[in-house]
């Protein structure tokens, strides 16, 4: 009898220990160009965490959310998963290829290895689990329902942020964001800029200096500066962005000097000393300026 209590008690650890092991998502030791191979053969994704060894958010992905249960049966059925040290072999190819600069890099791939998706820093297990649904399931992602309720004209300004901010989330070109953001303007054209998420409408939105807006903004950021210290630096970085292309167009860098003109002020006054001169400032606008002209060119 006694032996019989002891086989037991061995199945059951023995069995415990099945079960752990085969808890979370499972990562093949495996190149890509094997995980390709292993994904067209079975019809599935590849899922790539590009990590660092000394990297905190990397860490805890590793230890407290690959590991969980449901996450790992879906992920397992769906992905073929691969974990890649981003400062070593293949890892830093891989870096080099994606254009990545940060850990953790989680990349969905098809199984010729096009990017399908990619996710930067750490989450949840939720989090990944949904993203991962939305990547396998791209029709029925709160992305694509937000959409559907677009076209379908809800103009709500929260849901306009709410579909602002996951289209955001996408990395979408400028041709995605602007219709959202026409449709918030509309909605609400006398924007608090005192406010985060209208700030940041405004931020992303507004370019034109003659804007009643943007001289509003011009005339006094502190509102805004309570809410986002370093917002006036960043605005003249996304003007200058935007004004590139027409600058390019136009072959002279005027509209470019007329944002700094407009914008150095308040630089001044919000970087203090550590502010460059103007002049410094102005060759800056004027070298980034040459330069994409003359990738233009070639």
């Amino acid at each position: 009898m006694k032996s019989k209590v002891i086989i037991s008690a061995f199945l059951m650890i023995l069995l415990s220990a099945r079960l752990v092991q085969a808890a979370g998502i499972e990562f093949h030791h495996v190149t890509l160009d094997q995980a390709r191979k292993m994904a067209g053969d079975q019809g599935k994704l590849i899922f790539v965490d590009v990590y660092a060894e000394w990297c905190g958010p990397c860490k805890y992905l590793s230890s407290s959310v690959f590991p969980d249960l449901k996450l790992g049966e879906f992920y397992n059925q769906h992905f073929i998963s691969v974990k890649l040290d981003g400062e070593t072999g293949e890892g830093r190819q891989v870096m080099r290829q994606f254009s990545l600069n940060a850990y953790p890099s989680l990349l969905y791939l098809d199984a010729a290895g096009n990017l399908v998706h990619k996710e930067v820093g750490g989450m949840g297990a939720e989090s990944l689990l949904q993203i991962g649904k939305d990547v396998l399931f791209p029709d029925q992602s709160e992305l694509q329902t937000a959409r559907d309720q677009f076209m379908a004209g809800n103009r709500e300004p929260d849901f306009l942020m709410e579909y602002l901010d996951l289209t955001l989330e996408t990395e979408a070109g400028e041709e995605e964001v602007q219709p959202i953001i026409e449709a918030y303007l509309e909605a609400k054209p006398n924007l608090d800029l005192g406010d985060y998420d209208e700030l940041y409408v405004f931020l992303l939105g507004i370019y034109d200096l003659s804007d009643p807006l943007m001289q509003t903004f011009l005339a006094d950021p502190a509102p805004s500066r309570e809410v986002y210290p370093d917002v006036v630096s960043d605005k003249f970085v996304l003007n200058l962005e935007h004004f590139e292309a027409q600058a390019l167009a136009e072959g002279s860098p005027s509209v470019l000097i007329a944002q700094l003109d407009a914008f150095y002020p308040l630089i001044t006054d919000e970087m203090g000393k550590e502010a460059p001169a103007y002049e410094d400032l102005k060759a800056t606008v004027l070298n980034i300026f040459e330069e994409s002209q003359q990738e233009v060119e070639d």
